[in-house]
């Protein structure tokens, strides 16, 4: 969560659990794209087993990726799909103004 971001812990709460709502146990690996199919950089959302899993890749990722040109959230997206961790479109996750003009609303976890 970038610095300059702000959450609303029950909106947050409302979205993760609607992408897995048993124990993590039983969720696949995921992450969750919070602008289109993209990972915006204010808040990146990845289960247990989607960081277990960049934990064990994350030297393949350092190999494979020329990340000198990227920021964390492209590198991270692309790290992410190299270790085949599924991706969820999940649009209520962030609202940026500096992408889209939205304001503060009733829909989204995020602000930034």
């Amino acid at each position: 969560l970038d610095t300059d971001a702000v959450f609303v812990p029950q909106r947050l709460r409302n979205v993760l659990w609607g992408h897995c709502q048993d124990s993590d146990d039983d969720c696949l690996p995921m992450y969750l794209a919070n602008f289109g199919r993209d990972l915006h950089g204010p808040v990146e959302a990845i289960n247990r087993k989607g960081m277990q899993r960049y934990s064990a890749g994350v030297d393949r990722c350092l190999t494979e990726i020329n990340y000198a040109d990227k920021g964390e959230d492209w590198y991270l997206s692309l790290c992410l799909d190299l270790l085949r961790v599924p991706r969820a479109e999940e649009p209520r996750l962030l609202s940026d103004w500096h992408l889209r003009g939205d304001s503060c609303d009733v829909v989204h976890a995020v602000f930034h």
